[in-house]
């Protein structure tokens, strides 16, 4: 049955980052999971959560990074 499953999606990065508008990014994901899995695009979910704090490597404020995760969870039934 089309529409059975709910992706939901997490993208966190660090703040730092130039482009910070995954909107496009996001919409083609829910389109290539929409032709994959047994969904809708209308149940595709997507967070989008920045870092002021953060680490990395050596602690060089120039390093950043982009972190997708991406779940797909039992939607909910006809009845």
């Amino acid at each position: 049955c089309m529409g059975n499953n709910m992706p939901h999606l997490l993208l966190k990065h660090t703040e730092n980052l130039i482009e910070k508008d995954f909107s496009p990014l996001l919409s083609k994901i829910h389109e290539l999971l929409a032709e994959s899995l047994p969904t809708k695009v209308n149940s595709c979910r997507s967070l989008v959560a920045p870092y002021e704090q953060y680490f990395l490597g050596s602690g060089d404020t120039d390093n950043a990074f982009v972190h997708l995760e991406i779940r797909i969870k039992p939607g909910r039934s006809s009845e």
